[in-house]
């Protein structure tokens, strides 16, 4: 197929570097990329050399009008100024997995998108990985009977000692809104960065949920933003869950991420139990790491092993989307459930009650 044209916007969402790969694909043609500002030296942007490279996002759309498409890795603050861009160009774009956390903007850009002859799709990671797909055709295939229950975890370090927007409440929810009433920590945290378990409870279960009660606990960084949430409920097939996504990895804070900044046990941890009238399922959906102890620390390391760039399938999804017309697997519509069960999450630690959808 033709290589699509594509640019990376702002560089300094996490998952970013998993997409630096395009350079070298053979579907992609990588014309540019936008870099936020003060990021510069935390986002291994040398592994981009040769790529033309802007500080804003509108000079750099009409320096390139051939961009076709864009992968979107900014802090979610920043997301709708730029989902216009994109629109007004009908430029397809793969957006990070947070797209926004107010559902009056969520909708705004759903109507946008509406006007536009841009494809989107949403990049939540997990949804590729081969362990949620075998838990998925277990339950359909009837292992585990009548699913009663589902807990699921997601938790991991705070990345705000490498990227700073990830502890800035305006930056990170879009605005500052105290966890609860009277708190100094505000809205931004675990429940932000971790949607994955959230998206899983609905795509496993072919669900959605209509209640929800979530509690937090006192940070054990000193951050604006939440370390801990637990979220409990049902959904409309009755089935209860737990979710934790929280911040409660431990880490060596480094000015950028690197081989021996982990500890103990590991740097990040997807783990999911399903269980029902005759059976249950506990699986790793995060399980593929080398961990060792050694250099170049002399401490706990982690390394990936078996990923592909892009996080699995995703990119392989957008691709398809983009140049043969397939359908995304998650698609901006789709992902707005997830988003606002997080809502209902945040209304519930701040009202202190449980929250219906």
């Amino acid at each position: 197929m033709e290589p699509i044209k594509v640019a990376i916007m702002s560089c300094n969402h996490g998952h970013a570097r998993g997409y630096y790969g395009i350079k070298n694909d053979p579907r992609f043609d990588l014309r540019a990329i936008s870099v936020a500002p003060g990021y510069h030296d935390r986002i291994f942007i040398e592994k981009l050399e040769g790529v033309d490279q802007y500080d804003d996002d509108e000079k750099m759309l009409d320096a390139h009008p051939e961009i076709e498409a864009v992968i979107m890795a900014s802090a979610n603050w920043y997301h709708l100024k730029q989902f216009k861009l994109c629109f007004e160009r009908n430029i397809h774009i793969l957006s990070m997995k947070i797209p926004t956390l107010d559902l009056n903007e969520y909708d705004e850009i759903l109507s946008l998108k509406k006007k536009s002859k841009s494809i989107v799709c949403v990049e939540l990671e997990m949804h590729y990985h081969a362990t949620p797909y075998r838990v998925k055709e277990l339950i359909e295939g009837g292992k585990v009977g009548k699913v009663t229950s589902f807990i699921a975890t997601n938790t991991s370090h705070n990345p705000m000692w490498w990227l700073p927007w990830h502890g800035l409440p305006e930056e990170s929810y879009g605005k500052r809104v105290p966890i609860k009433p009277g708190s100094k920590i505000c809205r931004g945290g675990c429940l932000t960065d971790h949607p994955h378990i959230f998206d899983m409870l609905r795509w496993l279960l072919d669900d959605e949920v209509v209640e929800v009660y979530a509690e937090t606990a006192p940070n054990i960084r000193n951050s604006e933003v939440e370390d801990f949430a637990f979220v409990t409920g049902i959904t409309k097939k009755g089935i209860t869950f737990s979710l934790d996504p929280s911040y409660s990895r431990t880490e060596n804070p480094a000015k950028i991420i690197a081989d021996g900044w982990e500890q103990y046990p590991k740097r990040v941890e997807v783990n999911l139990s399903v269980f029902g009238s005759d059976g249950y399922i506990i699986g790793d959906s995060y399980g593929n790491w080398i961990n060792h102890t050694g250099l170049p620390n002399h401490n706990y390391t982690s390394f990936g092993c078996g990923h592909r760039y892009g996080y699995g399938g995703s990119i392989d999804d957008f691709a398809d989307a983009v140049r043969n017309g397939a359908p995304p697997t998650i698609t901006l519509e789709r992902h707005r459930n997830t988003i606002a069960i997080i809502d209902a999450a945040y209304r519930s630690i701040y009202e202190g009650k449980p929250v219906k959808l």
